[in-house]
């Protein structure tokens, strides 16, 4: 079974990857707490927060769980909407196919990126949707046994009645 945390800490290190040997040395978090400081301090700063879009049932033994992982972009002081331009297609190159988590990779259906503006600045989010099977282990244990259920039919055939127990 994946764990969210065990895909943050993965994405966290394929964004540090992409923005190495840039002069993009951004702070990375997941934290909402550090992210609001990283703001506030005008350091720029990378936030990841993963939503699970959808669980569904694709058989008796696999789910299909498709999630969004965003990746919101903070320019530290002094940076433009060039900047984001620039960072988005290093995480373009990052973000290609899949995520390596664990013995696993996590196949990218998509991406998509915004770049926005508020009243502090603009900043940019990163979308990646992927999609993928996850085993659903069930105790063997945990049906228990109904017991006979005895059952009484009645058919009418030309006037006579027959009953039966099944």
């Amino acid at each position: 079974m994946l764990k969210i945390s065990d895909i943050v800490k993965i994405v966290a290190a394929m964004v540090y990857k992409a923005t190495d040997g840039s002069r993009y040395k951004y702070k990375i978090t997941a934290d909402e707490d550090k992210q609001q400081q990283y703001i506030n301090n005008q350091i720029g700063c990378f936030f990841i927060d993963i939503h699970i879009a959808e669980s569904k049932s694709v058989n008796l033994h696999f789910n299909e769980k498709k999630i969004t992982i965003d990746i919101n972009c903070f320019p530290q002081k002094g940076q433009s909407k060039m900047d984001l331009y620039e960072i988005k297609d290093l995480l373009d190159k990052q973000f290609v196919r899949s995520l390596h988590v664990g013995d696993r990779y996590i196949h990218i259906s998509s991406t998509e990126s915004n770049i926005l503006k508020d009243d502090i600045g603009y900043w940019m989010n990163y979308s990646i949707e992927v999609m993928y099977h996850e085993q659903v282990n069930f105790d063997v244990d945990d049906a228990a046994l109904i017991g006979e259920i005895k059952l009484m039919t009645e058919v009418i055939i030309d006037g006579v009645k027959i009953e039966r127990k099944v």
